[in-house]
């Protein structure tokens, strides 16, 4: 839960990002005067005009036309194609506020996107996406219509490749987004040596996109070569558009401090989180309700860091100052960030358990079990999991407080999870049942149910074969 990975775009997006339009899309393009666009008819017969977009973003379009050495017919043509996306966006974006509105929501970020369309502020909108895109992942239907707003940033920007290579990640396609991916960032680091305003980003992206393939196949350190590469060029960027790149370049700082923590990188780890929460710090300061759930996400990372590190004292610094807001944040918007507050309260319990407050740990983890209970039953299939390690690992405490009647009861409700897991997908959850077996056992034997210690053991081996 602790990745705060670049946003994925959903399968259904692999036609569109890669330049293909349906008879649908085609039936949507024409218009009572028979298309969207046409040459300019004010003496720049270079340049066209299109019905339905706004003039700020017509200047855009044509700019980006500009770059591309296409005849007026084939630059209109183009056009045409834009226009469509960026009409089918707006719509899209207006019929959200709607929604969000109809709900009591806010739907500031929505509308900040959509004035950035129409300015074409293109690059400032995809960062928009992507903190819909973090916002709204819990809700299905809104976060596949935030991927498809951003798939169509990049479109409008005519970064195709771009689009279709997360689209595969999605897929879990991964052999081949790396070599799509490969290849594109190969193009980027040449065309970026003759053009680096506008391709330095688009290689900073594509290595992020990198970084997160090579983090979920757990090639570490491939990993923090993408990410810290991504992350030098984002630097650069940010001290020269410090609003468009300082929130991309914190985003890739926390996943390289994630990387640094699963290669037990621990000092490096805590470098990269402090240098991404120093960012979002000073976001939040400017918009508290986009930027600070980044900056709790950032430090509770740094709390469990400091966990893992055994110093107890920063960690608990650290709590006490995310605690609060999330539980504020899980009161606002519970779909959105009760979790988060279950992740931390867990987190917060092992603390307890290393500094010997085992009343404290209890209480942190019973509140993380009804958290969990609670989204598992909404969510099985996302939650039952986390459901059951908080379950063993109360287990676990109320073994070590000699509470052995309790302990007997969350680690056999973890089993009884687990074994259901496993029995779907024996390699990723047999471990988990092991476990929770083995801790089993333990207490059988302290308790010298030892027959019920041999049952528990012999199903924990088998599992293990």
């Amino acid at each position: 839960m602790k990745t705060k990975s670049v946003g994925l775009l959903i399968v259904g997006l692999v036609a569109f990002a890669a330049g293909t339009r349906s008879a649908a899309s085609d039936v949507m393009q024409t218009t009572g005067s028979g298309s969207w666009c046409s040459p300019a008819q004010n003496g720049n017969g270079d340049t066209v005009i299109c019905n339905g977009v706004d003039p700020r973003a017509l200047d855009r379009l044509n700019e980006l036309l500009d770059r591309k050495d296409l005849d007026l017919k084939q630059k209109t043509a183009e056009a045409n194609d834009w226009a469509h996306r960026y009409t089918e966006l707006d719509a899209q974006l207006e019929e959200t506020k709607k929604e969000l509105a109809a709900k009591g929501e806010n739907a500031m970020l929505v509308q900040t996107a959509q004035d950035l369309l129409h300015e074409g502020k293109l690059e400032e909108a995809r960062t928009i996406f992507d903190r819909l895109i973090q916002s709204g992942e819990e809700n299905v239907d809104r976060a596949a219509a935030d991927h498809f707003g951003r798939a169509t940033i990049l479109a409008l920007q005519f970064r195709f490749a771009e689009a279709y290579a997360p689209a595969l990640l999605y897929q879990r396609d991964l052999r081949k987004a790396e070599l799509v991916l490969q290849e594109l960032i190969k193009q980027q680091r040449h065309w970026a040596v003759q053009d680096p305003a506008t391709y330095r980003p688009t290689l900073a992206s594509s290595l992020d996109n990198l970084g997160v393939l090579y983090d979920s196949t757990l090639r570490f350190s491939d990993a923090e070569a993408a990410y810290k590469e991504a992350a030098a060029i984002l630097r650069e960027l940010a001290t020269q558009n410090p609003g468009v790149y300082r929130v991309d370049l914190a985003m890739t700082l926390t996943n390289l401090g994630n990387v640094y923590d699963n290669m037990h990188h621990l000092p490096d780890a805590e470098a990269a989180y402090k240098e991404a929460a120093n960012i979002e710090r000073e976001l939040a300061a400017q918009s508290p309700a986009v930027y600070r759930p980044d900056l709790m996400i950032t430090l509770t990372n740094l709390g469990v860091l400091y966990v893992n590190m055994r110093r107890f004292a920063d960690a608990e610094t650290a709590y006490d100052h995310v605690v609060p807001i999330w539980r504020e944040l899980a009161v606002q918007k519970p779909a959105a960030y009760r979790p988060y507050l279950a992740w931390t309260l867990y987190s917060l319990a092992g603390l307890y358990r290393n500094t010997d407050l085992s009343a404290d740990a209890e209480t942190a983890y019973k509140e993380a079990v009804d958290i969990e209970r609670e989204l598992a039953m909404q969510n099985p299939a996302a939650y039952r999991i986390n459901l059951a390690r908080v379950l063993n690992d109360l287990g676990a405490l109320y073994h070590e407080m000699h509470s052995f009647e309790e302990a007997e009861a969350a680690l056999k409700e973890a089993a009884d999870i687990e074994r259901t897991l496993a029995s779907q997908n024996p390699a990723a959850y047999r471990p988990d049942l092991a476990q929770t077996l083995n801790n089993l056992a333990s207490l059988y034997r302290e308790t010298h149910r030892d027959d019920d210690a041999k049952a528990v053991e012999a199903e924990a081996r088998a599992g293990e074969k």
